[in-house]
């Protein structure tokens, strides 16, 4: 089903009507704003390269594992809560270079980071959590996420092995569902097709897990 945005002067007014009253009683104080993102950008990467080269350093087993646990936590917090305001253009003054530092994170991860910008903004943030327009919401089958959508007799236990399949998640990302979101998002471009799959000669072959 194809998204489309339909105008409805109802929705509009009331959308307005919001955004007057948030904005005259939310204050944005910019420059504190600003030093809370240097701060958030500061701490993630930090972090992560700090767990990265100890995991070629580590020598303990135990410390070893427990690293690799904490790179994948933190790679998905620079990835899901400092990339995702890059993803915004929420950042910068020119939206360039939101798109420079975002791709490039998400370049590191292995993920595609427009086919990700694709399927959040003009999906998730479209229609967020209804079926059929969000995409974050078409998982797998293997887990059931809506109430109304169809019970099969494994969901039941999902509570059990819904912890391991997010785990590996990032697999099915990676290899699986960013190849759907490029084909519909560039269908018979070929010209598309040839930069989005370029990209896994880059970035894809050099995957690594990040949760």
């Amino acid at each position: 089903m194809k998204a489309k945005h339909l105008k409805n002067d109802a929705h509009s007014e009331l959308f307005n009507a919001i955004l007057k009253r948030i904005n005259g009683t939310l204050v944005m104080d910019k420059n504190k704003a600003n030093r809370y993102f240097l701060f958030k950008a500061l701490f993630y990467c930090s972090l992560a390269l700090f767990s990265y080269i100890s995991i070629f350093t580590v020598t303990n087993p135990i410390l070893y594992i427990l690293n690799f646990i904490l790179f994948g936590f933190i790679t998905v917090l620079l990835c899901f809560n400092f990339a995702h305001d890059l993803s915004h253009h929420s950042i910068f003054k020119r939206p360039f270079w939101d798109n420079l530092v975002f791709e490039f994170i998400y370049t590191l991860v292995g993920a595609h980071p427009e086919a990700w910008k694709k399927r959040h903004i003009n999906s998730h943030h479209f229609a967020p959590n209804v079926e059929h327009f969000d995409t974050d919401l078409a998982i797998t089958g293997l887990i059931r996420v809506l109430p109304n959508s169809k019970l099969k007799w494994y969901h039941k236990y999902q509570f059990l092995y819904a912890p391991f399949a997010y785990m590996s998640y990032s697999l099915y990302w990676v290899f699986i569902k960013d190849f759907i979101v490029i084909n519909n998002i560039c269908a018979d471009d070929r010209e598309c097709l040839f930069v989005a799959y370029d990209f896994y000669l880059f970035a894809g072959v050099n995957y690594r897990p990040i949760c």
